[in-house]
């Protein structure tokens, strides 16, 4: 383990490091963290819309997410990336 660059001493890395060490990107509080702050940053910057933004652009965008999850799905499946099927719901 190499120490930052900067005023950080020996002790503070270290606290930091096992603090901050064993966090899990896949499980646990951080990957929640992520998620619900993207969602309230996505209500944020979608829910305050116009009612004409919502009637002209809100279907166009579910059609473009609803195309790019299939072909993200055929190419997961055409590839063979995955050892089984994805759920429907995915």
């Amino acid at each position: 383990m190499t120490l930052p660059e900067g005023d950080s001493t020996a002790a503070e890395w270290a606290a930091l490091s096992q603090r901050f060490g064993q966090t899990s990107m896949l499980d646990g509080w951080l990957p929640l963290t992520v998620e619900l702050v993207a969602g309230l940053m996505l209500v944020l910057a979608i829910g305050f819309r116009s009612r004409t933004w919502w009637l002209r652009w809100m279907p166009i965008v579910a059609v473009a997410g609803v195309l790019t999850s299939l072909a993200v799905r055929w190419y997961v499946a055409s590839e063979g990336l995955a050892g089984v099927p994805a759920p429907l719901r995915f």
